[in-house]
């Protein structure tokens, strides 16, 4: 029995648009950030003391005056692009399928989104500048690190009801404002939530976090709740993924808006550059934020 074939005048067909490759188009972590306009070379933050009050002991006494120290948190912009190139002929080659243009400003705009979502993440997790002239480097305080097997000290343990709380009581104890507090986590940590029963039962909160396998309410156990994948892994073991609990008043995005150039470029044989620009820059104003260490694979 032979095997039928398509006889080869049979017309090959196409789309004649494009669609997007599989990426993250919009912006996560942003909503996590206070927004600022990126402008000028440096920008600090002024951060206010604590002020403690002093009993007046006496009629008429000489003034004393209580401590009130101010410190700063810098933020420097930086420039970024991603300019592409359609070569002259493109139009005729491709016939009958358009340019891709509309496509590439779409997908360079969700590359745009992806790299703010970085800046706030790096802002909550990484170092701070400081100082009266921006010289001084503070590490992520170690305080504000729960390690993977923190709750058992001896098992590693992915996203558990003891880490959020626990997270909890850490910003409580830093005096966080209850206000704007957020939680990021990825795909595994949803998964882990699925097992906490906290999360998914009425009889624990009147909102339930995850139904029918999905983030259902964004508000649950003091936070609003992030999903996103590119969270950083802890670099001593990948294993664990830096989940974070953070303020929103304490972290800054400062941005230009994004702007895209289209010329034809005589030195480039006429081609059509797709250029779009942006300015960004993040920092964290104060050690508000908490690294919840949660491994994978579990």
């Amino acid at each position: 029995m032979s095997t039928p074939t398509i006889p080869e005048h049979f017309p090959d067909t196409w789309d004649d648009s494009w669609v997007s490759a599989l990426q993250t188009a919009e912006a996560r972590m942003v909503p996590g950030a206070t927004p600022d306009t990126a402008t000028g070379d440096r920008k600090w933050y002024n951060i206010g003391g604590t002020v403690t009050y002093k009993r007046k002991t006496a009629r008429y006494p000489e003034t004393t005056y209580v401590d009130y120290s101010t410190s700063k948190s810098w933020l420097t912009p930086e420039e970024w692009d991603a300019p592409i190139l359609q070569d002259e002929w493109d139009n005729e080659f491709l016939a009958s399928i358009v340019l891709p243009t509309s496509r590439i400003m779409q997908d360079q705009a969700a590359a745009y989104n992806r790299l703010r979502d970085e800046y706030v993440r790096n802002a909550i997790q990484g170092t701070r500048i400081t100082g009266e002239s921006g010289g001084t480097t503070e590490t992520f305080p170690a305080a504000n690190v729960i390690a993977a097997d923190a709750e058992t000290a001896a098992t590693d343990e992915n996203l558990t009801w003891w880490k959020v709380t626990e997270a909890t009581s850490l910003q409580d104890q830093l005096r966080v404002p209850l206000d704007g507090r957020y939680f990021a986590i990825s795909a595994d940590q949803k998964k882990a939530l699925m097992s906490i029963a906290q999360a998914t039962d009425r009889d624990y909160a009147n909102t339930m976090l995850v139904r029918n396998g999905q983030i259902h309410g964004t508000f649950w156990a003091g936070y609003t709740w992030i999903q996103y994948e590119d969270l950083t892994y802890d670099p001593s073991d990948l294993n664990d993924r830096q989940c974070l609990a953070f303020c929103k008043k304490d972290i800054i995005l400062a941005e230009s808006a994004m702007k895209t150039h289209m010329d034809v470029l005589p030195q480039m044989s006429h081609a059509l550059q797709i250029r779009p620009s942006v300015k960004l820059g993040s920092c964290r104003i104060n050690n508000s934020s908490i690294i919840v260490k949660c491994s994978e694979g579990l």
